[in-house]
């Protein structure tokens, strides 16, 4: 094609007509959710099936609630509220994370993900998500 367009139709504003890539799926850094709104929605919203994988053993790294938490904090997934189980060398974290860009939600407003992860060291990790004005393709 002599144009460069291929088989799509030339848009005489100067793009391509037919699909605009749609936008990447990310979370919104440094985003803020108090104590209370977390309880109210994960009070609210239905569980999605549960996920467990087993946990790789621990590389030099500390297996620390403050390392894990920072670690998601850098990909914007918020803590809430962690600490060590009982009697137990698990951890268990409240999570939260809204997402910035990537699939429309199903109505107007912020699209939230709640998630509570437990993680055994050398043991299983278990992950129970919700979302709030997220389609499937935002949680798949």
């Amino acid at each position: 094609d002599l144009l460069g367009g291929g088989e799509q139709p030339l848009d005489p504003l100067g793009g391509m007509l037919g699909g605009a890539a749609p936008e990447p799926f990310q979370l919104g850094i440094g985003v803020m959710m108090d104590g209370n709104a977390f309880q109210a929605r994960w009070g609210q919203l239905p569980d999605m099936p549960q996920q467990s994988r087993q946990m790789r053993p621990a590389m030099g790294g500390p297996f620390s609630t403050a390392a894990i938490e920072e670690t998601m904090r850098r990909v914007g997934i918020n803590v809430i509220a962690s600490g060590a189980l009982p009697n137990s060398q698990a951890l268990k974290f409240f999570f939260y994370a809204r997402q910035a860009t990537g699939p429309a939600g199903m109505g107007p407003g912020d699209i939230w993900f709640l998630l509570e992860l437990v993680m055994a060291p050398g043991g299983i990790a278990t992950c129970t998500m919700k979302a709030d004005n997220a389609q499937g393709a935002s949680v798949e």
